[in-house]
């Protein structure tokens, strides 16, 4: 029986130092790879792709990087 209380007690102190590393990987993560603001122009850019995909409209490489 006590056994199990100290093995209930260890999982869970497992448990909240990986909370606590996750916390941290995401602060180290998000100030390495900093996320960018996208333009009104690229949102409507990336809309567009997307109904073109949805409809079935192909473009060639050169044509999308023609922009």
């Amino acid at each position: 029986m006590m056994g199990e209380k100290m093995s209930n007690a260890s999982i869970t102190a497992v448990y909240e130092e990986l909370k606590s590393l996750r916390k941290e990987v995401e602060l180290v993560r998000n100030a390495l790879i900093p996320e960018e603001e996208i333009s009104q122009k690229e949102m409507r850019e990336i809309r567009q792709t997307l109904k073109e995909m949805k409809a079935g409209k192909e473009k060639t490489f050169q044509e999308i990087f023609r922009k």
